[in-house]
């Protein structure tokens, strides 16, 4: 086993359509499974005393923004920005709205339409999002593919990459990450066929590739802008150093600027329905370093100098960061930062040493590249977050590479005698299922903390949502309940016709009512958390209008 050369990955990579089929069939059980009885709702999730994130965050104001994203002028939820999530899900609600009114007649309004089916938004949105790590799962395949020659191996760091602790997490959360990770490996991928033709004098299309690679890391940029950026940065500084050789002096100085105005003008182009400006306000709080500080304030200082601005954000980050970086915040079950640290305790080191190996086994200037694109995308959360324990979703994906050569090399320096490669993908994925333990440990009790927790409060609201008609209503006897906010659509960016679409199928009933004296059209009644037909009372009729 050894080091792929880019033409040599490419032919010999042979598709093994049976791995993917059982990693794909068992990706989608878990995700069904798991986003079925733990759809999401306003609750927290919860592991071994942690308490690390809310369920509907970022699902809920993702889809309450992408599914009128078209019928309003800006995106309503900013986000990372999130853009091609929101497109997704706006693509989603305006397919499903078409079909309902073309084919089944129905004649609610494109608002109470969403609010009705949401559970099937959100299902089907977390049944894509596992697709979404599907195929970024197969371009990393693609990627190790260039360095081992070895389909074990690649198979080796799929599976330690699947089950690292951010991936597991995200696997069918609503969120931008897998879009993300999608959009930076394709423009590896794009930026490596760009050295191929290159060097195989097709130049013509070296320099498509070259356009490509720009449109990939803008869609990185519109998907999770604080890592789209540094990514970007990356596979400019990629031009530089693989064409150092083959191009003048002059050319290679203005690959980098050429290249980032390319997607500077992409991303400006592609995001069109994203408020900028809003974007930054926001996320200056969440900032290390941003936040908490006059300097940052609408309204500065009139007589403070942009060094003495620039000065006082170093002395703010490190406020902040310093217990961030403080050993006791690491400690397992002391915070989500622990959390991280205890699930990927053994995969670390392994990948560090693996790295190193492999970094000293690369041609120099691919060794120059992989060292600034790991150092960039291991910074950036550190740098950028306050809260970045899932952010290293991206780093350990690359770490998967090395880890799984050191792994491959010492099981068959063990392991002498010859054995079927049945039994050796076994004990290989036996190893990685050892080391990654803690970390489907951790996620595993997160996730039936999920499945509780929706089982208990929400799922009634659900299931009523989806067994009545869009001229029926549910009864609650609990006063005061906002209901968009019990089943997760009450961000405060979230549009208020989908909140009030949601609202307006539910009935609160007045304290000593008898079911008998309820309005005509309450057809269920939520009592303790148990959803109850009202007597003699059609459910699900087939009156006019409803297309569900």
């Amino acid at each position: 086993m050894g080091i792929a050369t880019p033409s040599q990955g490419s032919r010999r990579w042979p598709a093994d359509l049976r791995f993917w089929i059982v990693l794909s069939v068992f990706l989608f059980a878990v995700s069904a499974f798991c986003s079925h009885f733990g759809l999401f709702g306003q609750f927290r999730t919860t592991t071994f005393g942690v308490s690390y994130s809310a369920i509907w965050d970022p699902g809920g104001p993702y889809l309450a923004s992408g599914t009128l994203l078209y019928r309003t002028d800006k995106a309503s939820f900013y986000g990372h920005p999130g853009l091609f999530l929101q497109t997704g899900a706006a693509l989603l609600g305006e397919g499903s709205y078409f079909i309902a009114t073309r084919i089944f007649d129905c004649s609610a309004s494109y608002p109470r339409f969403i609010a009705k089916n949401c559970y099937w938004f959100i299902l089907v949105g977390k049944l894509i999002m596992t697709a979404c790590h599907l195929l970024w799962l197969y371009l990393l395949s693609r990627i190790c593919a260039r360095f081992w020659t070895d389909r074990l191996t690649t198979h080796v760091a799929i599976l330690a990459c699947l089950t690292t602790f951010p991936v597991l997490y995200y696997l069918n959360t609503i969120s931008p990450e897998p879009i993300l990770i999608t959009w930076v490996l394709t423009a590896l991928l794009l930026a490596w066929k760009w050295a191929d033709d290159r060097q195989a004098g097709r130049s013509p299309r070296a320099w498509a590739w070259f356009a490509l690679s720009a449109l990939a890391c803008a869609g990185a940029c519109c998907s999770k802008f604080m890592f789209g950026v540094p990514a970007t940065v990356a596979v400019s500084l990629y031009y530089v150093i693989e064409s150092k050789t083959a191009l003048s002096r002059m050319r290679r100085v203005l690959l980098p600027p050429v290249f980032l105005i390319l997607c500077a003008l992409l991303v400006i182009a592609l995001s069109q329905k994203v408020d900028w400006r809003a974007f930054f306000v926001h996320w200056r709080h969440y900032t290390a370093g941003l936040s908490d500080h006059p300097a940052w304030s609408p309204h500065p200082a009139a007589n403070e100098g942009l060094v003495a601005k620039a000065t006082a954000v170093l002395r703010s980050a490190a406020t902040i960061l310093r217990p961030t970086l403080s050993l006791s915040h690491w400690l397992p079950a002391r915070s989500p930062h622990g959390l991280l640290c205890a699930a990927e305790i053994a995969f670390v080191p392994v990948a560090l040493v693996g790295t190193f190996l492999m970094l000293r086994r690369l041609e120099e200037n691919r060794r120059q590249f992989w060292s600034i694109l790991l150092v960039v995308i291991c910074i950036a959360p550190i740098v950028i977050y306050k809260d970045y324990y899932n952010y290293y979703i991206l780093p350990l994906a690359l770490a998967s590479i090395p880890f799984a050569y050191v792994l491959t090399t010492v099981f068959r320096s063990v392991l002498k005698t010859r054995v079927s490669r049945t039994l050796q993908w076994a004990i290989l994925a036996a190893a990685v299922g050892v080391i990654h333990l803690p970390s489907i440990i951790i996620i595993a009790d997160a996730k039936l903390g999920d499945i509780q927790m929706y089982r208990w409060y929400h799922q009634c609201y659900f299931t009523g949502l989806r067994r009545i008609s869009y001229d029926q209503r549910i009864g609650l006897t609990e006063a005061n309940l906002d209901m968009a906010k019990v089943l997760g659509f009450d961000y405060r960016t979230d549009p208020e016709i989908l909140k009030e679409a949601i609202r307006s199928f539910f009935y609160a009933i007045p304290p000593g009512m008898p079911y008998d004296r309820l309005p005509d059209d309450v057809v269920f009644v939520v009592e303790r958390r148990t959803l109850t037909p009202v007597p003699d009372r059609p459910t699900h009729a087939p009156v006019e209008g409803d297309g569900s």
